[in-house]
């Protein structure tokens, strides 16, 4: 896969997270090594801490992410770049074998 695409999917599974914590949980097997982009990799590193276990959703759960991916200087509007990048967070199993695909 190509880097461009790679640097898609990636947005596009983190995207599918953010959006649903049942995602997030059903892409719980990737790991921070999946990400190529360092960026990525930070983003993916906060949604797993906030976990599929959090009752947050919608705005309360993006605000929420970007709280606690701030430190590393990825607030709120780049929680929305992400979500925007997904255009269907039910595709998000796709997304994530793409990505175990481009690891290998």
């Amino acid at each position: 896969m190509d880097q461009d695409l790679t640097y898609r999917v990636e947005r596009a599974a983190l995207g599918a997270m953010i959006t649903s914590a049942q995602m997030a949980a059903r892409l719980g097997y990737l790991e921070p090594a999946d990400f190529t982009d360092r960026r990525n990799r930070w983003m993916y590193r906060a949604v797993r801490v906030l976990g599929d276990y959090s009752p947050l959703a919608g705005e309360e759960r993006r605000d929420r992410i970007a709280r606690v991916a701030g430190g590393h200087r990825m607030g709120r509007s780049f929680v929305d770049e992400l979500v925007a990048a997904c255009p269907d967070a039910s595709h998000g199993p796709a997304y994530g074998a793409m990505l175990v695909q481009a690891t290998t």
